[in-house]
C-alpha cells in the first residue's frame, strides 16, 4: 500500500468517524442526555459481547484473504457466510441468557442483539485485505452519510432508542452489499458441506485473535459501563460525548501517522534498491 493510498483511506475513515460523531450529537439532542447514557451503555455492552459473535475472524481474515490461504478471492462469499453463522450462533445463546436475567435494561438488550451482526455488515475488512483502496473510501463515506440521513428521518417520527442499533447496522449493510454484489452473485457455487469444513479451518486459526479482540473491546467499553452503573445515566451520556471527541482526534492522528510512516518505509526501501 502506498503512502498516498494510506492517507486516502485515512480520509475516508475520518469522514465516517466525523459522521458518527454528528450522529451521536443528533441522538443525544433527540432523546436527552440521560437516555443517551443508557443507549451508549447498552451499545458498549453489546460491543463486548459481539466479540463472541465474531470470534476473532475479523482480524484473522485480513491475513487469510490477503494471502489467499484457503480459497481464491472469487469465493470471498465463503468468508462472509462463515462469519454470519458464528454470529447467529452467538445471538441464539444470547437470547437464552437474556431470558433468565431480570434487570430493567434487559428489555432493551433483546433489540440491541442486532449489534452482533454489525461485524458481518461492515465489509471494510474485505476491501482492505484485497487492497481495494477506492472501495474502502467509498464504503466509509457512504456509510457515514447514510447513517446521519436515516437518523435524521427517524427522529422526525420517533424518539425510541430500540431501533437505533438497526439503523446503525443498516448504514453499513447498504454500501457493503452494493460493493460486494458481484461476490454475492457467486452464492450459487457455495456448497454446504464445503462451507462447514471451511468454517472449522477458519475458527481454528481465528481463535488466536479472539483474546486480543475481546480485551480491546473491554478496554473501550468498561469505562462507560462503570460510569453508568456507578454514577448517573446523564453523566454517562456526557462521558460518552467527550470520549467521542477524543476518538475523533485519535482516528485522524493515527491514520495520518500510518500514512507518513508508510511513506518513510517505502523511501528507505527504494534508496536501498529493494522492491
Amino acid at each position: 500500500m502506498s503512502s498516498y493510498n494510506a492517507i486516502f483511506i485515512a480520509f475516508g475513515n475520518f469522514f465516517r468517524q466525523g459522521c458518527f460523531f454528528i450522529a451521536q450529537i443528533v441522538i443525544a439532542n433527540s432523546i436527552g442526555i440521560g437516555s443517551f447514557g443508557l443507549y451508549s451503555t447498552l451499545f458498549s455492552i453489546m460491543l463486548v459481547w459481539e466479540a463472541f459473535g465474531s470470534f476473532g475472524t475479523r482480524m484473522s481474515l485480513w491475513k487469510h484473504i490477503a494471502k489467499k490461504k484457503f480459497l481464491p478471492q472469487d469465493n470471498i462469499i465463503f468468508y462472509v457466510a462463515v462469519r454470519a453463522i458464528i454470529a447467529l450462533a452467538c445471538i441464539f445463546v444470547s437470547l437464552i441468557v437474556l431470558l433468565v436475567i431480570d434487570v430493567d435494561e434487559i428489555k432493551y438488550l433483546f433489540y440491541f442483539l442486532i449489534i452482533i451482526l454489525i461485524n458481518q455488515s461492515t465489509f471494510d475488512w474485505i476491501f482492505l485485505s484485497r487492497s481495494e483502496t477506492k472501495k474502502v473510501v467509498i464504503y466509509n463515506i457512504s456509510a457515514g452519510i447514510i447513517y446521519v440521513a436515516i437518523l435524521s428521518l427517524y427522529f422526525a417520527i420517533d424518539d425510541s432508542i430500540i431501533f437505533l442499533p438497526l439503523i446503525f447496522s443498516v448504514s453499513f449493510l447498504i454500501p457493503g452489499i452494493y460493493l460486494i454484489k458481484n461476490d454475492i452473485a457467486r452464492l450459487k457455487d457455495l456448497k454446504i458441506s464445503s462451507l462447514f469444513r471451511f468454517q472449522k479451518t477458519i475458527i481454528r486459526f481465528s481463535i488466536n485473535f479472539f483474546g486480543y479482540d475481546l480485551i480491546q473491546r473491554i478496554y473501550l467499553a468498561l469505562p462507560l459501563v462503570l460510569t453508568y452503573f456507578l454514577t448517573t445515566p446523564s453523566l454517562a451520556g456526557e462521558f460518552r460525548l467527550v470520549s467521542l471527541i477524543i476518538m475523533l482526534a485519535v482516528t485522524l492522528s493515527t491514520s495520518l501517522a500510518f500514512g507518513f510512516f508508510n511513506k518513510i518505509v517505502i523511501n528507505n526501501h527504494n534508496e536501498r534498491g529493494n522492491s
